[in-house]
């Protein structure tokens, strides 16, 4: 240290552990009473009058289990010779474990050193193999550059081809049936099973013989060759080639004829004596009755009346009469025709009384419909 402040230079070299007794001169000594252990300074501060020197023991290095009593740092002088620069004793030693495959203890101090007025001090800073600082280890993630050398001989990249995923041609070889696929299975596997699958599908779509079994009765569909009757017809128009009219109803087709007035309205039977009547759409009235049988005696006449009741026509209508038993002397005649009725009279030109029945016809318009 003197030297030291006379210009000479402190360069600290190590720490160094031991197990010795304490000694009874400190000043005295040159080394450790009994050295096991030297462990390298990783940092170094220099701080003017003092320095702190930090140091790390780990029991990777230690082989047997110890009680750390004693401790000294070395330095060497500008001459490079190596002294003792300082020496600490411990009453109350700590036991240092041996080290194994399993784990690793690291013991990590930091030696405060008296400098006085020395100027030129340094320390010899040593590797650490138990761990990497932080800087080295940030330093070894970030570096892209392959730091291990590592060749594609050593991965393996011989055995890939080089091409893009897009681009590889895997190889493989057809199932033998139709399988499952399976989780984790190899892709030469997975791609047989699918080329079998795949070429199964195309040999179904293909088949036009009918593979699932479909029948008429499963689908609803009517056999190829059925008739069906008048009844079964429930929908549409048929056609005059078919046996239809070509019309959707009785209405358009007298319609399309002009004969839209010519439907029957109503029929029922109206004429007072029990006969009946048809009645069309446009109001015209066509009915008969039958007078049941008539007597008159030789050459004279008879007669009745055939009243509605009410002014049942819009005019008078045409009415026209007949005999049932055609005989010569013998005929009916219509007179006072009205709107709601007419006289039917009855002639008997014979030398005989006789009976007959009469026919009538008539045809008008009603006033309203029924």
């Amino acid at each position: 240290q003197v030297k030291a402040m006379n210009g000479a230079s402190i360069i600290f070299t190590k720490i160094a552990l031991g197990n010795g007794e304490e000694p009874s001169d400190i000043s005295a000594l040159t080394a450790l009473n009994n050295q096991l252990y030297v462990c390298g300074i990783t940092n170094f501060e220099n701080h003017t009058t003092y320095a702190i020197i930090h140091w790390f023991l780990d029991s990777q290095s230690v082989s047997s289990e110890f009680e750390w009593t004693e401790y000294g740092l070395f330095a060497k002088d500008s001459n490079n010779n190596e002294v003792l620069y300082a020496y600490a004793y411990d009453s109350n030693p700590q036991t240092i474990p041996s080290g194994d495959d399993s784990s690793i203890t690291l013991n990590e101090s930091d030696l405060n050193i008296a400098l006085g007025d020395a100027e030129n001090v340094s320390a010899v800073i040593g590797e650490y193999s138990a761990y990497a600082s932080k800087e080295v280890v940030n330093e070894h993630i970030s570096n892209n550059q392959n730091p291990h050398n590592v060749t594609k001989e050593q991965v393996g990249l011989g055995d890939v081809d080089n091409v893009s995923t897009d681009n590889a041609t895997p190889s493989f070889t057809a199932s033998n049936s139709l399988q499952e696929l399976v989780s984790g299975e190899k892709l030469s596997v997975l791609f047989g099973k699918l080329k079998t699958a795949v070429k199964a599908l195309i040999d179904h779509i293909a088949n036009t013989n009918n593979p699932h079994g479909i029948t008429l009765a499963k689908i609803g569909a009517a056999a190829s060759s059925h008739s069906h009757n008048a009844s079964a017809i429930n929908a549409g128009v048929l056609s005059a080639a078919r046996g239809g009219t070509g019309y959707s109803s009785i209405d358009s087709m007298l319609s399309a004829f002009g004969l839209a007035n010519a439907k029957i309205h109503y029929f029922s039977g109206r004429a007072p004596d029990g006969g009946f009547e048809i009645i069309f759409k446009n109001k015209m009235v066509i009915g008969c009755g039958n007078t049941g049988a008539i007597y008159a005696e030789a050459n004279s006449n008879n007669g009745f009346s055939i009243d509605f009741g009410a002014n049942y026509f819009v005019a008078a209508p045409i009415v026209v009469v007949s005999d049932i038993t055609a005989v010569k002397s013998r005929h009916a005649s219509v007179s006072g025709i009205t709107r709601r009725g007419w006289d039917i009279t009855y002639f008997n030109q014979s030398n005989t009384a006789a009976s007959n029945s009469v026919n009538y016809i008539y045809m008008g318009f009603v006033t309203n419909l029924p």
